[in-house]
């Protein structure tokens, strides 16, 4: 399976974001047609008041941009992730996840699980419960056979979320995040890496990166495909751009069948849990 990560730098202005997404999937699908493009979490929209958040919400799938990348999905004839897009259910806000196959149909929506609450180590602090519902439902998906999970951002950072798509036999982790730069810098390669080795599955983080026009956020760019073995197979810089690379998914096969983690786990599990003290 063939899929293309496009690295954004997404800033408060929805046509303009919607343009470059557009612009990066159609050059990068001409040279190496994907059958699956991942763009970034706030592909749409990065940066702005809760009011301005609030007023290119959508309702998905019939807002303006959820029609923009389902027609965009069936003119290539290619499945499309959006990281994320602001959601409204008339009363609530989320940041939301949202999968097209290359129909154009709707094949999954996924409402952020875990909101990043947070102090930066410059002092700055992050509350997006402030701004953001959280989801309550893990979601998965399926496309040419193969089966995807949906992760977002802070989510990395919780291993259960990881260990319920093993059990629920994911092949396939889709990460998408505007993940700020002081922790990319320190923590995205190790916990990319560590959930792939974790799970036995490929994990495909589509970053953003750069600075947004009002300076409220830098991302640290770094999108990656990592393997199932935790091999970082390809990787971008800190610049806009795509990259593409054929999955082989019999490589989940091949580590799950020779490192039968989930078996020994649920033996243990089985068999309760022991402490000892001294």
């Amino acid at each position: 399976m063939r899929v293309t990560i496009v690295q954004l730098n997404s800033h408060d202005d929805v046509l303009l974001n919607l343009r470059e997404a557009a612009r990066l999937i159609r050059s990068a699908h001409a040279q190496e047609p994907a059958q699956l493009y991942i763009l970034p979490e706030y592909v749409a929209f990065a940066g702005g008041s809760l009011s301005e958040k609030r007023a290119v919400a959508e309702i998905v799938p019939f807002g303006s941009v959820s029609r923009f990348f389902a027609e965009l999905a069936q003119e290539l004839d290619a499945a499309i992730y959006c990281g994320s897009i602001n959601e409204s259910d008339q009363e609530r806000l989320y940041n939301s996840a949202v999968v097209f196959d290359r129909m154009g149909r709707l094949v999954a929506k996924y409402r952020k699980l875990y909101l990043m609450d947070a102090t930066l180590p410059s002092g700055r602090t992050i509350l997006e419960s402030n701004v953001y519902s959280a989801g309550s439902e893990i979601i998965t998906f399926e496309l040419y056979g193969v089966k995807f999970g949906c992760s977002t951002c802070y989510d990395l950072r919780f291993p259960e979320l990881f260990r319920a798509f093993r059990r629920m036999d994911v092949d396939v982790i889709v990460f998408a995040a505007a993940m700020p730069k002081v922790h990319g810098s320190a923590h995205l390669e190790v916990l990319l890496r560590a959930r792939a080795i974790e799970t036995q599955s490929y994990l495909l983080a589509a970053n953003q990166c750069g600075k947004t026009a009002n300076n409220t956020r830098e991302s640290s760019g770094c999108s990656m495909i990592v393997d199932p073995w935790g091999t970082i197979e390809a990787c971008l810089d800190d610049e806009v751009g795509c990259l593409t690379r054929e999955l082989d998914l019999s490589r989940v096969r091949d580590v799950r069948s020779r490192m039968p983690v989930m078996k020994a786990a649920d033996v243990v599990r089985a068999s309760g849990t022991y402490s000892i003290e001294f």
